[in-house]
């Protein structure tokens, strides 16, 4: 009886399935997607490793505690992206203390067209220090990148002006005002403005 119930599951394995094959971007899981893309990105340096590694970016600004999810599709048209959350920078007593958050966006799976930074100035009192830890966050970034000549972008954001500094030969954007901080990676090719939170 059993060799019976046995055969007979045989055969049907054997009939298949009408079911098509999965599409090629269906196949395999994310992880195993997320890994041929780092490996794809390995001969790369600099910024165009970034914008070639979505998952890694991620995970290198999620480093820094901005607890950004998997870089993805998103509800809007074909877009894709990942915002993290606030993270304080300084006075946690204050009534509402200086945020930053982090995100990202591209109009494909496999590439980064914009990295953003933000920082709300919601306690002008302590400004000064969110903008040095804010500072400090995107210099660990840089180095985490093995971009260098950081420097022109961390002097603007530790005084609170608008600039445009060529950072490892390419240029950042850097919008200031009294109330907030942005701060914005482009890829060479992409064309956005930062997006607000």
């Amino acid at each position: 009886m059993r060799v019976t119930v046995l055969l007979f599951a045989l055969l049907l394995a054997a009939c298949g399935s009408n079911e098509p094959a999965p599409a090629p971007e269906e196949r395999g899981s994310v992880r195993e997607r997320e890994v041929a893309q780092v490996a794809a990105a390995k001969e790369l340096t600099g910024w165009d490793r970034v914008f070639a590694s979505p998952a890694q970016t991620v995970g290198s600004i999620n480093q820094a505690g901005f607890g950004l999810p998997d870089y993805a599709a998103t509800a809007v048209g074909s877009a894709h992206g990942a915002t993290g959350v606030d993270r304080l920078m300084s006075r946690s007593s204050a009534p509402t203390p200086n945020m930053a958050t982090a995100a990202v966006a591209g109009s494909a799976p496999d590439r980064l067209d914009q990295i953003s930074y933000v920082l709300k100035l919601n306690d002008p009192e302590d400004a000064a220090t969110a903008r040095d830890r804010f500072a400090g966050l995107l210099a660990e970034f840089l180095t985490r990148a093995q971009i260098g000549d950081g420097t022109p972008l961390l002097e603007a954001v530790r005084a609170g002006r608008s600039a445009e500094p060529v950072i490892g030969g390419r240029r950042a954007t850097v919008t200031a005002t009294a109330t907030r901080i942005d701060v914005t990676f482009l890829r060479p090719a992409a064309t956005g403005a930062p997006t607000k939170s």
